[in-house]
């Protein structure tokens, strides 16, 4: 392959993984606001420590419907997804993984219901009653796991959902340049297989952006994401 094609490719890669990255970050602001509610209001929920119990589901449900509400329902999936296969890469067990991608799921269910532009309170209040009629997973003992492993997106899932999740995600694109995609390409959030899985379906990319976007992502620096 030509060396101005390996280039690109890999630019290709690093702007992809950039996005995923900010996404990701987005999603953990979002799991803080979700803290933050269950702090300033007495639901009546114990919440617990905060990991696989109501605090954890909150949470989650939380973050995947604000997501779902700003970018889609596609963007919340694979951003879920991203993030539950970073715990295992880690040894996360199976059923802690089940539990999380159910209430991801319940999240953006939760999403469908609530006007565009829903704010923090709206969905606090929509999880909440959630939980409280038993849709959330709340224990990683409960036997909904097994159906909730069924959400996590395989790499061929990820691929053939990359062009949405592009094009939804273009909002998410205001401040992503190559510096950002560099340091994307070098922190620990995004991995090599999850990369390769994404690669996968960027074919179209050159049509989901702006040439002035895509002439910027080729000023980017592609020798670390050559090399992963």
């Amino acid at each position: 392959m030509p060396v101005p094609a390996i280039a690109f490719a890999a630019v290709r890669v690093g702007a992809a993984s950039a996005i995923a990255w900010k996404g990701l970050s987005e999603m953990s602001q979002l799991s803080e606001k979700a803290s933050s509610y269950l702090e300033r209001h007495n639901t009546g929920l114990k919440t617990g420590e905060g990991h696989n119990d109501v605090g954890d589901a909150f949470r989650h449900a939380f973050a995947s419907a604000k997501t779902s509400l700003q970018y889609g329902e596609t963007t919340a999936s694979v951003l879920g997804s991203l993030h539950e296969y970073h715990g295992n890469f880690k040894s996360q067990p199976e059923k802690e993984c089940g539990m999380d991608m159910w209430n991801n799921k319940v999240g953006r269910e939760i999403a469908r219901g609530l006007p565009a532009g829903a704010s923090d309170e709206q969905v606090g209040k929509a999880v909440v009653e959630a939980i409280k009629r038993g849709d959330l997973i709340t224990s990683i003992d409960d036997p909904r796991t097994a159906k909730g492993l069924k959400e996590l997106l395989s790499m061929d899932d990820l691929a053939s959902k990359a062009s949405t999740f592009l094009k939804e995600s273009k909002t998410m694109l205001a401040d992503i340049t190559p510096g950002v995609i560099k340091e994307a390409l070098a922190s620990k959030d995004l991995s090599g297989p999850v990369m390769a899985g994404l690669a996968k379906g960027f074919s179209e990319m050159e049509k989901s952006f702006s040439p002035d976007f895509m002439k910027a992502m080729s000023r980017a620096e592609p020798d670390r994401v050559a090399a992963r």
